[in-house]
Parts: C-alpha cells; structure tokens; sequence
C-alpha cells in the first residue's frame, strides 16, 4: 500500500516496503533547510533591525520578527515549489535495466523468493515453468474455450520483466516480492524481448467499439482464422515473402505469436495502487526463457538482511550491485 508522510507541512508518498524516490528525499531535506534557514534568518534580521533601532525596546521588536517570519516562510514556499517542478522535470520515467521479480504468488515469503532468486543466479536463466535452463521453446497453448479478455484464449510461455526506475518499485514489489535481478535493456531487446501492447477496458464498454468491444473483435477475427482451410507447406524463412498457398498460415501464425501473445487487457478504472491494474507493471516480455551472463546483469534486488547471505552462497557475484529494499 502507498501512504503519505509529511514533511513540514509537505506530502510525500512512501510505500510499505520502503521504497522512496530519491528526488524526494533530496527534495524532502531541502524543504527542511529552507525551513530551518527560514527561521534562522528571521532571528537574525530582527536583532540587526533592533540594533539599528532608535526606539527603546529591549531585544527584537515582536511586530518586526512575526513579519519576517511570515516574509521567510512565503520565501521558503516559493523555493519548495520552484524545487518540486524541478523533481517533476528531472524523475527518471524509464530503467536502463529491466527488472524481473521471482515471488508472483508468494511476494512475502522471503525465504522460497530466496531460494529461488538463488536458483535464477545459478542457472543464469530466467525461465518459466518448469524452469528448465536455457533459451527454451517458442510455444502457444489455445483454448477455445477461454477469451481475450481473460487472457486464456493464447498462453504463450514466456517471461516478463518490467520497466520501472528503483525509486518507483513500490508496487510491483507488493505484487511480485523483493528478490529479483536487473538486466540490460539493450541486451534484452537484442533477444526479442520486447513491451507489451495494453488494451485498456471498464465497465462502461457496453455502448463503446473500444475496450471490451475491441478485444471481442480481434478474437473474432481470430477464431474465424481457425476454422479456414490451411495448404501444409515447408516452413518459411523469417524475411522472405510467403507464397500465395502459405499466405494464410503464416498470417495465423504471425497473429498468434507476435499479435495476440503480446497483448494484456486492464480494468482502466482501478487505482494506480490496485493489484489488477497491470497498467503499472510496464511489462515486457519474451517468448521462450532469458539467459543472461555476467556483463549483462546490471543489478540484484534482495529484502533487507540477505545481501550478506547472497555474497556468501554465491560469491561470484559479489561485484554486482545488490540493492536490499
């Protein structure tokens, strides 16, 4: 959950597991400076106004103090605001890594996250089930039964990574658990890996073409596909121009695995902090498993307390960054 701290008067969020954006902290300690110095000044204005003072009153005239109070807190609320723009201009909106975290289903249990965070290490692999090292399979399971929307009409095997910078990892950390690694987008993208195509819908589909109506479409078209009558021919190269006899197969079988497996449905009307809205995840994904090696492993994320454990059960990696959060 997101909740809010303030400082000074100021709202900062901050999530359960701790996770803070570093501009706000920066942002969060010059507020108090200039709060601070605010009030410093003020004292100090008011005793050199007294000392040039002709009249008779002994120490700092109280009329004279409450206005630069008042004068340096207008000051300081103008230097917060002109500092806030700032954070907001300068926020890191994307990763330079991808990040991918090993607790779906089980985001608390530290110890199994662990384990399997050990195993994700070992294997240098980020696999999906059963969790086989290497590359693996291009594979799409089909249920006719099942639809678009809830995403059981294509299941492609795959594994996913989302793109979000550390200081906005609060989220995904309550969904996905705090073990997990970083890697290099550039290496990622090299293997296919590649963002998701989200389709927002609500509730409020029913007189909309968009939305549920739009994916009812695709999946129509879809299943038409399905009943057509195929040519078998010989598999095509990737590049070259299907013949006329393939046309419609290799069209299905584009559709399928690089259409409709990347496509992810999303209740549009949740809140941002909701556990449905997979809007927030900006996923990317893969078909197949991930291996990576040592240069492109940017980062290891761990709960607090287990950095030491990791170094000790693999210390190969102790020159990686492993960030507790």
């Amino acid at each position: 959950m997101i909740r809010e701290i303030r400082i000074c008067g100021r709202r900062i969020w901050i999530s359960d597991c701790g996770l803070m954006n570093d501009k706000d902290v920066t942002i969060a300690n010059r507020i108090l400076l200039a709060s601070v110095s605010a009030l410093v000044s003020s004292v100090f204005w008011s005793y050199i106004l007294d000392f040039i003072n002709v009249d008779e009153i002994i120490g700092p005239n109280p009329s004279i103090l409450i206005g630069l109070i008042v004068i340096s807190v207008i000051a300081s609320d103008r230097i917060y605001v002109k500092l806030k723009i700032i954070n907001f201009i300068d926020e890191d909106y994307t990763s330079e890594e991808l990040s991918h975290f090993v607790g779906w289903k089980t985001p608390l249990d530290n110890e199994k996250n662990f384990r399997t965070l050990v195993d994700v290490l070992s294997n240098k692999c980020v696999s999906y089930w059963p969790h086989i090292p290497g590359w693996g399979e291009t594979r799409l399971t089909i249920d006719p039964e099942k639809s678009l929307l809830d995403e059981g009409l294509i299941a492609p095997e795959i594994v996913c990574f989302c793109d979000i910078p550390r200081g906005s990892l609060g989220i995904h950390t309550e969904k996905y658990g705090r073990f997990g690694v970083g890697i290099d987008k550039y290496y990622l993208a090299s293997y296919g890996c590649r963002p998701i195509m989200y389709v927002p819908w609500s509730k409020q589909d029913i007189l909309t073409v968009y939305g549920k109506k739009l994916l009812q479409d695709i999946e129509g078209i879809y299943r038409c596909s399905l009943g057509c009558y195929e040519q078998k021919t010989t598999p095509r190269k990737i590049g070259n121009v299907p013949e006329e006899d393939e046309l419609l197969s290799t069209l299905k079988s584009c559709f399928q695995k690089d259409f409709l497996a990347f496509i992810k449905p999303y209740d549009v009307s949740l809140s941002e902090t909701d556990r449905e809205n997979y809007y927030m995840e900006r996923e990317w994904r893969r078909l197949g498993n991930v291996v990576f090696d040592h240069s492109s492993l940017k980062k290891i994320y761990v709960a607090k307390g287990y950095k030491e454990r990791l170094k000790d059960i693999l210390p190969e990696y102790s020159d990686i960054e492993i960030d507790e959060i």
